[in-house]
């Protein structure tokens, strides 16, 4: 009997990882690699022509590529938070699904390009929150470097439920401890409806 019940849990906890890692391939195809003239950003497609990114990303850029392609962008909506949705030319089969910020405590992931790397998965938690300059953000005990901004926050369930903004760190008496960023998605539901609409030509500034 206690063998069946091991065989049982091990056959659950393997379900579970096979879950996890379900949601990170997803999230990875909807990553994306944001390229403006001379900067690299990070961005999350949410809708067949969308694409979710920090706002302070596209501040003087004149040029957009995606994953290395060039693209036309028809049109924008900031939510005044560090946040931008992009209306592109290009057609995502693949999009996220926004979610709630997980409790503290609450496991995520981001999948952005730090330093021009590629891709890359780290996974942390939500660690609370702090007012920085009379702004409230959402702190992650996560790794980000720059290249990293705009990438979308995953929780356990491929889920969006933020976007990295900034990093914040403190060294005092030669410690040092550094979080990811976040400010709260503000779009209204109008504008997130926007954004899963099919057709590009919509979109307005």
């Amino acid at each position: 009997m206690k063998r069946i019940a091991a065989l049982l849990l091990l056959v659950f906890l393997v379900a579970g990882c096979a879950t996890q890692l379900s949601a990170v391939q997803r999230a990875s195809q909807e990553a994306l690699r944001l390229q403006m003239d001379d900067g690299l950003c990070s961005g999350t497609a949410i809708g067949p022509h969308a694409v979710l990114s920090a706002s302070h990303c596209f501040v003087g850029a004149h040029e957009l590529a995606i994953d290395g392609e060039p693209v036309v962008v028809t049109g924008s909506i900031s939510d005044g938070n560090d946040h931008t949705i992009l209306f592109v030319d290009r057609t995502f089969t693949a999009y996220a699904a926004v979610g709630q910020v997980p409790a503290q405590g609450g496991r995520v992931f981001i999948l952005g390009n730090p330093g021009g790397l590629r891709d890359m998965y780290r996974a942390g938690s939500v660690a609370g929150s702090a007012v920085n300059h009379n702004a409230r953000l959402q702190l992650y005990d996560m790794q980000d470097f720059p290249g990293d901004s705009g990438s979308g926050i995953f929780d356990a369930d491929g889920r969006l439920v933020g976007v990295i903004s900034v990093f914040v760190a403190f060294e005092e008496d030669g410690g040092r401890i550094q979080f990811a960023g976040s400010f709260a998605l503000a779009f209204t539901p109008q504008q997130w409806a926007q954004a899963a609409r099919v057709d590009v030509a919509m979109a307005s500034p």
